[in-house]
């Protein structure tokens, strides 16, 4: 590699511009919020059947953390546990999700939100905006 740099964030840091975090806290709404409560209640369900069962943990953090963004085309969510009788590896359900309509708006107030921090936001620098859902 002829031309190359390695640098680390220390290495440029003073040259970079302010950094100021600001948290929205934003509602579902409620197709959303109810979809959303309904699925933790199916994930909680399979974890007490399925008691420390890695599939279930995994499968339903990740389904819980994408919903929010994404609460449609994610179809039956599945775990896998071992047979006591006869051995094998046997897949279960979790939970089947509602799946909402792709062209809703599920967080109304983020518009509302969103605007009140570009009006705050001095100029040259836009905001760097990154969402997600609790």
């Amino acid at each position: 590699m002829e031309l190359g740099a390695f640098v680390s964030l220390e290495d440029i840091s003073d040259a970079l511009p302010s950094y100021e975090e600001e948290v929205l806290s934003v509602e579902m709404d409620k197709a959303l919020s109810d979809a959303y409560k309904t699925l933790g209640e199916d994930i909680k369900a399979a974890l007490e059947e399925h008691r420390g069962n890695q599939s279930v943990m995994s499968t339903g953090l990740n389904a819980l953390m994408l919903y929010p963004d994404r609460p449609f085309q994610i179809g039956t969510l599945f775990g896998y546990a071992t047979s006591p009788d006869a051995g094998e590896r046997e897949r279960f359900v979790i939970s089947d999700p509602a799946d909402l309509d792709e062209d809703v708006r599920y967080f109304p107030g983020c518009l509302r939100n969103l605007n009140g921090v570009f009006r705050r936001r001095p100029r040259p620098q836009p905001p760097r905006l990154y969402e997600h859902a609790a």
